[in-house]
């Protein structure tokens, strides 16, 4: 799976806590989540360098300066924004390595482990980097098992032989002439109206 389609998927699976993810798409989905709150955190961390501690140091009472830090960096807008997002990645970033235990024949439920010092850390990125399981599980079908491609039909255009036209050649003009028939032309009897005898030509 590609970056952009496991960030993709994640996201279309917000709150799926059933079936299962891959191995990459969680991992993507990791970088991608690392990689935005990195991004906001420098931001932040800019935002209260260039802003706010000029402001602070500016105070004669160390009090005054501490209190004045303390509270940019609360009410940073930055902070919000960072805050926002990490609430906003929390559900999806839960319910996709719910889904990576499943790929690997184990329970959800191992999610817990993150609440252990270390130990549970190290055994959550030992069980994370397994392979999928090859064939289904209980938890259904592996994630990056296609469906076999389907052949489509040849279209009907392609697979009809055209059947060749027979042409009948032009018949030439000399058989033409040959074979038609001259009818002779008859000549009219004349006949007398009275006695019935012919009257010879002159």
């Amino acid at each position: 799976m590609t970056f952009l389609g496991a960030i993709r998927s994640v996201f279309t699976k917000y709150a799926t806590f059933t079936g299962r993810s891959s191995r990459s798409e969680f991992w993507w989905w990791i970088l991608f989540e690392w990689l935005t709150r990195s991004f906001l955190g420098f931001i932040y961390t800019m935002t209260m360098l260039a802003i706010i501690v000029p402001k602070a140091e500016a105070l004669k009472d160390q009090a005054g300066a501490s209190m004045q830090a303390l509270l940019g960096a609360i009410f940073n807008p930055m902070y919000f924004v960072l805050l926002a997002w990490s609430l906003a990645l929390l559900l999806p970033s839960l319910a996709v390595t719910v889904r990576r235990f499943h790929d690997i024949g184990r329970s959800g439920w191992f999610v817990l482990l993150t609440f252990i010092p270390v130990v549970g850390t190290i055994l959550m990125i030992l069980f994370l980097v397994e392979e999928s399981d090859s064939g289904a599980n209980a938890w259904g079908e592996p994630p990056t098992k296609r469906a076999p491609a389907t052949i489509a039909p040849a279209t009907a255009s392609a697979t009809t032989k055209s059947t060749p036209t027979k042409s009948t050649p032009a018949k030439s003009a000399t058989t033409q002439s040959a074979t038609a028939k001259k009818t002779p032309a008859k000549k009219p009897a004349t006949k007398a109206s009275t006695g019935g005898a012919v009257a010879p030509k002159k």
